[in-house]
């Protein structure tokens, strides 16, 4: 799915486009894990994201992920589905969920 236009550099633009971190984030901040019942491996494997991502260290290194990842975008370095898979897949952890979850 391609992003909208900017209004203001009329280009694809990622600071459109990154709603849908903030949107995601929402998401988890409805459905905190840490707030759910019980022991099932899907909700524990969450648990232990949203605890990781909650320290004040992991918050700082997803925010900065986030701006390098926005600078790549924008200056043409990377492109949509490098960008989706370093902050919603791989190694990373979904990094840009608890991004979102910060700005909720």
């Amino acid at each position: 799915m391609q992003s909208p236009r900017c209004n203001r550099c009329r280009r694809r633009c990622f600071a459109r486009r990154g709603s849908g971190a903030r949107r995601e984030g929402t998401a988890n901040y409805a459905a905190d894990a840490l707030q759910a019942p019980g022991e099932r491996p899907y909700l524990t494997r969450w648990r232990d994201r949203y605890q990781r991502n909650a320290e004040p260290a992991r918050i700082a290194e997803n925010f900065a992920l986030f701006d390098r990842v926005l600078a790549d975008l924008v200056a043409g370095r990377l492109d949509w589905s490098g960008a989706h898979r370093l902050g919603f897949q791989g190694n990373n952890y979904a990094r840009f969920y608890f991004v979102g979850y910060q700005m909720a």
